[in-house]
């Protein structure tokens, strides 16, 4: 999956741009010597996948366009047929953006996620193809676990099933509803992919989650900007976007069910954004500003009456 840093180094887990960030924060080194970054899912990966009922995935669509967005299902409609593979039995709705980008071959990201727990566990890699009408199969590459931090503790209430409550609609980011939820978003996934050696094309996706205070990420000169907190040091996110600007957001509502997905252009900002300086709040790396391509609105797309069940915690330095 990974475009290495040189022609040599064929162990290296990561690609050109996550390397080109480590290596500007000084960890490149010590990653290239410790990565926790598998081909395979280990026995209690592969318990947790089992048990979620809920996992979000990244791909992108047939013109260049990542998205991201959230399965639902019972208990083992996501399994592991054995340490390489991951079977998930749920398709996105059909007013979903991300629906054209499921086919065999394409890659896809998995992050299975348990917000109530704050535990979360990593895939990447390809569509292998279909087993059934709503069954897909995928090849893993990548596989690895992340940190609780930044997660904001929720608990599903399953009385309160997904009723769509409206239609679909693009809206611009002005529009009061994108403004809404943005204002009071503390959780949020980001999709993205990196390019191949010679930049021309795109190669594996990823999908990671975000999580700060309600408000850590603001609409400003037609953009949504927002901190990058300091994490594992893989860099994976900003290390895609350093070669790919194309980027996928997914901003639920914990508290009516609906989600903006959006899909635009990335660009990492370095210089420092006083809108964000907080005197001991998280380290952030850098800041993100996605400048929107399509923001689609699906209202009820999701459970609500999520039940939250503590803060969010980090690591201050």
């Amino acid at each position: 999956m990974a475009i290495l840093a040189n022609e040599g180094d064929v162990s290296s887990p990561f690609h050109i741009g996550e390397e080109a960030i480590q290596d500007r924060f000084g960890f490149k080194e010590r990653l290239a010597r410790t990565p926790a970054i598998r081909t395979f899912l280990m026995e209690q990966q592969t318990d947790f996948f089992g048990h979620l009922s809920y996992v979000v995935i990244g791909a992108a669509d047939d013109v260049g366009q990542v998205w991201a967005s959230i399965l639902f299902g019972p208990e083992r409609f996501i399994y592991a047929p054995d340490p390489q593979h991951l079977s998930i039995s749920a398709l996105p709705e059909f007013d979903d953006p991300l629906i054209n980008a499921l086919l065999p071959g394409k890659p896809i990201a998995v992050l299975g996620i348990d917000l109530a727990t704050r535990r979360r566990n990593r895939v990447n890699g390809s569509i292998l193809g279909f087993t059934d009408k709503v069954t897909f199969e995928i090849e893993i590459e990548q596989s690895y676990g992340n940190c609780p931090q930044y997660i904001w503790p929720r608990a599903i209430d399953w009385v309160s099933q997904k009723a769509n409550s409206g239609d679909t609609e693009e809206l611009e980011l002005s529009d009061e509803r994108v403004e809404r939820l943005i204002r009071k978003a503390d959780t949020f996934f980001v999709a993205s992919q990196h390019r191949d050696r010679a930049l021309l094309n795109p190669g594996a996706v990823d999908v990671s989650h975000r999580g700060g205070q309600a408000g850590f990420m603001l609409i400003t000169d037609g953009a949504l900007l927002w901190p990058d907190y300091r994490g594992n040091f893989y860099f994976n996110t900003l290390g895609n976007l350093l070669l790919n600007p194309a980027c996928g957001l997914l901003v639920p509502d914990f508290d009516t069910g609906d989600i903006l997905q959006i899909t635009g252009a990335a660009e990492l900002v370095w210089s420092p954004v006083k809108d964000f300086e907080a005197a001991g709040g998280p380290s952030a790396n850098c800041h993100v500003r996605l400048v929107p391509k399509r923001i689609v609105f699906r209202p009820g797309a999701i459970p609500h009456s999520w039940q939250q069940l503590g803060n969010a915690e980090y690591f201050r330095s």
